[in-house]
């Protein structure tokens, strides 16, 4: 388990929340039209350059999407920043007010590698709340055993007339393969247009619990206590191109 990582991971998303909060608008629209749940597929050849999620005022995502990869501080000779492995997974949701309402830490008991998949039960499947920011830190080993990795983050428009993503967007080492539907108490679109959201996420093939996380605080604020489904890993049959 990587607390320090976890905890590191805290304070970025505040001063994602120090950063941008002079530059954002104010969101006018309280809706949460992004999936109730995930279903990413690792791609390990991918960079963030080879970012396909829309972005801007008239998308589900504002133009501010971070992404990187690195040797998660480790010896800067390290150059070879491909993971053969991925190792761990952090995931963070932040509600408009920046509170931290989702956190998950956790580890597969056998690596992951290219082509698998995992799974995250969203904090929109509550009903009441607002996701805002989505922040991901993928883990892995490249071919020499040395740590690299790779993460990206944004903030929704939280617009209640778009879906922020579509099925096949890639950011970082990671493909949005599947998603649950946005919940019909915070999303509009789900009661006028059901059918343009696929709700069927594949099958499961492997179940595996989260570490256990660690409780959270920020200098300003502390996190919301919210009570959720573990992550779900998934074992796929063949990788993606």
């Amino acid at each position: 388990m990587r607390s320090s990582n976890f905890y590191r991971s805290s304070t970025l998303l505040q001063l994602l929340a120090l950063c941008t909060t002079i530059t954002t608008t104010l969101v006018t629209a309280q809706c949460a039209c992004s999936p109730t749940a995930f279903t990413w597929t690792l791609n390990l050849a991918l960079t963030c350059a080879d970012n396909t999620v829309s972005q801007g005022p008239t998308t589900g995502v504002q133009q501010s999407i971070s992404c990187f990869i690195d040797n998660n501080g480790g010896d800067a000779s390290v150059t070879d920043l491909v993971p053969v492995q991925v190792t761990e997974v952090d995931i963070f949701e932040l509600d408009t007010n920046l509170n931290i309402i989702e956190a998950y830490q956790f580890t597969p008991d056998v690596a992951l590698v290219d082509g698998d998949s995992f799974y995250f039960e969203s904090s929109a499947m509550d009903g009441t709340l607002i996701p805002h920011v989505l922040q991901v830190e993928v883990f892995g080993l490249n071919a020499n055993g040395e740590t690299v990795r790779n993460e990206w983050f944004f903030r929704y428009t939280n617009s209640c007339s778009v879906y922020p993503f579509v099925v096949g967007d890639s950011l970082g080492w990671t493909v949005f393969s599947a998603f649950d539907a946005a919940n019909i108490d915070t999303c509009s679109l789900v009661s006028n247009s059901p059918s343009d959201v696929p709700s069927d996420a594949p099958s499961v093939v492997a179940t595996q619990s989260p570490s256990n996380v660690p409780s959270l605080s920020l200098a300003s604020e502390s996190p919301s206590n919210v009570p959720s489904s573990a992550p779900v890993l998934v074992a796929s049959e063949s990788p993606s191109n």
